[in-house]
């Protein structure tokens, strides 16, 4: 299998944009691989959201151990990757909260929202990415 690669502009991953028709079974509900540590997820026969996990065990994902391309830079970001790397990346996050559980940041790239989540109860954690 070739490397995973999630791109952040698009909202790409195995072939699959958000917005656009699945390319496989349309019947299709989702399309995870949790082993792989990804969810794509369809409404309709349309790409409607993709979830990266990057903390193994949060929800039955392995971690994801692909990458994440945003513009021509490739990054491999993990379970200890920061919100301050995230905003180096991707500039200030249009919304942010903090409950005390989770932390979340959403950021905006090319009209697509980029919701991030870090588990900030006991020892910070990355758990995950979606993209709608």
């Amino acid at each position: 299998m070739n490397e995973l690669t999630l791109n952040l502009n698009s909202g790409t991953l195995q072939g699959q944009t958000i917005g656009y028709d699945i390319s496989i079974s349309k019947e299709l509900s989702s399309l995870e691989s949790k082993q792989h540590g990804y969810s794509i997820n369809v409404i309709d026969g349309k790409v409607l959201s993709l979830f990266i996990c990057f903390r193994s065990g949060y929800r039955g994902f392995d971690s994801f151990k692909g990458v994440c391309k945003i513009n021509l830079d490739t990054y491999k970001f993990n379970n200890l990757t920061t919100l301050d790397e995230f905003i180096a990346l991707l500039g200030s996050p249009t919304e942010q909260w903090n409950d005390g559980v989770e932390q979340c940041a959403i950021f905006s790239i090319n009209d697509r929202e980029i919701e991030v989540i870090w588990n900030v109860d006991g020892e910070v954690s990355l758990d995950y990415l979606a993209i709608e």
